[in-house]
Parts: structure tokens; sequence; C-alpha cells
């Protein structure tokens, strides 16, 4: 039940508890102590804002027995533009030192060609691809047509691919042809 959240025990509030409240009769005090880590009947939760604004009646004394917890400041607009113009002010001095490298002058595709072979041989271990044996295309390994699909003989030459079909759209060899 420890892990359960536990809510202010003002009425209509909603907000998490962060303050146990305690009273000593005997000596008129009002005890604001820390969230007990599981909840007891003799002690009041309270949110942040109904521990902080505590009224006791008159008479009695308020004791605050809490430990001060770091209070969150979100940063103003003057301290978020000084961050950012030192990030600018940063990223432009590591742009400045890198065009001064020696490959400044090269393009990132040049410089890239010129990776290339030893980009390859880390790739391929020892082997680079020039040693790598190339497949060989095969007819064999032509993918199979649909059902439905049309499929056309296709005869190379020299000069290009030929495919013959005649007037009424049914094919011809090309020895038929006249």
């Amino acid at each position: 039940m420890a892990n359960t959240l536990r809510s202010c025990t003002r009425t209509g509030c909603g907000w998490p508890a962060a303050a146990s409240l305690s009273y000593r009769y005997a000596t008129r005090q009002a005890w604001l102590l820390e969230l007990a880590p599981t909840p007891d009947v003799s002690l009041y939760d309270l949110c942040p804002h109904h521990a902080d604004n505590l009224v006791v009646p008159n008479g009695w004394e308020r004791v605050d027995d809490r430990t001060a917890s770091p209070v969150v400041v979100e940063p103003s607009a003057r301290d978020r533009a000084a961050e950012a113009a030192a990030r600018r002010q940063a990223a432009a001095e590591g742009l400045a030192d890198e065009l001064a490298s020696p490959s400044a002058g090269v393009s990132r595709y040049a410089q890239l060609a010129a990776d290339l072979p030893r980009l390859a041989a880390q790739m391929y271990g020892k082997q680079t691809p020039a040693t790598r044996p190339r497949p060989i295309p095969s007819r064999d390994l032509a993918p199979l047509p649909l059902p439905g699909q049309l499929t056309i003989p296709v005869d190379q030459t020299t000069e290009g691919v030929v495919v013959a079909i005649d007037a009424a759209g049914s094919r011809r060899r090309r020895d038929e042809r006249g």
C-alpha cells in the first residue's frame, strides 16, 4: 500500500499529498511532518499548497518539521537565449575546426570516393569486392511469371533486344519473319 498515490485530505482537493499534519493537544501545537511512508489514521495528508498555507487557531503554534526540498525554477527567457547562443557558438567553432582540417577543400562525395576502398575492405574483411566472385546471370534464375502475366521470349543480338510480333498480335519466331 506504500506504493499507492495518496491525495490531500482537504475537501475538494485532489492534489497528491506531500506532507503529514499532526496535532498535539496538550501543548497546543500543529506539526507539519514529511509525508509518512504509510497512511496513518492519526495523521492528515496535505498537498504542498495546503501544507504551506496552513493557519492554526489562536493560541496554537505551527511547527514545520519538514526538510526544505530544492525548489525547481524554470530558466528565464534570457537564460535560455544565452544557452542557445553558447551552443551555436560551440557548434560554429566545431565547424571551423572541421573546415580547417586537411580535407577542407574536398567535397563530401570526393571524400567518400577516397574512403570507399578502405570501407569496402572493412566490410568484406580481407577480401575486397574486386576479388569477390561475381554471380553469373542465368535464364534459369529468372523469376517465374505470375498467372495471367504476359511472357515474351527475347532474342539477344549484338544490336539490342528484338521481339517479333505479327499484325494479329501473336508471337513469331525470328526465322519465320518474311
